[in-house]
């Protein structure tokens, strides 16, 4: 399994490159860090773009491959890298600083060959538990959830940028809810370091 960090969003809530904030070392470093700590990725991808020049210069120089991208969006930027690849993927936002690789290993089982596309969610009322939200919302099992970014993907069925079918899996863990894109879930986080 490849694991892929999407890593070049334009931080426009932010004010800076949100990926490059500290807790304890750079947030995308945890992202990298847990994925290299499940023991299940052969290697790690990060997706760049001209949106964030300086995560891409801080993961080269942490050995951590990267893969350019032309920085239109998420979706966009991720189709378009996943139809080069021909292996199954774990796909993970570079601002999920609470990733561990535990975790990682726990949305690999939800993996299942026979879906081109696994998203992973967390139900609303889960992460309104937590004093979070996010910012797309789907049905999954007769529950309102939020994408958390996170998808396994069988890249060998992907042939191009039309509709792939998605099946979606929740998993209620605060690692997963806790998405940085506000300074407000930055302060929170900052809040766990006391």
């Amino acid at each position: 399994m490849i694991g892929v960090i999407m890593a070049g969003g334009c931080s426009s809530r932010m004010g800076s490159e949100k990926l490059l904030l500290q807790y304890r070392k750079p947030v995308v470093l945890h992202v990298a860090d847990a994925l290299c700590d499940s023991g299940l990725c052969s290697g790690i991808v990060a997706v760049t773009s001209p949106n964030a020049p300086e995560t891409a210069k801080l993961l080269a120089g942490n050995s951590i491959r990267t893969v350019p991208s032309a920085g239109r969006g998420y979706a966009e930027d991720l189709g378009r890298m996943l139809i080069t690849f021909s292996d199954d993927i774990l796909v993970v936002p570079g601002d999920l600083p609470l990733l561990d690789g535990a975790l990682i290993r726990d949305v690999a089982s939800l993996y299942d060959s026979g879906n081109a596309w696994t998203s992973v969610v967390v139900t609303c009322k889960f992460a309104h538990s937590k004093n979070m939200s996010g910012e797309f919302v789907t049905t999954c099992g007769g529950a309102e959830c939020y994408y958390t970014g996170v998808s396994l993907v069988d890249s060998s069925a992907i042939d191009g940028m039309g509709p792939i079918p998605e099946v979606c899996r929740i998993l209620d863990d605060e690692r997963l809810a806790f998405n940085m894109n506000t300074p407000r879930e930055y302060a929170l986080l900052l809040s766990r370091l006391t």
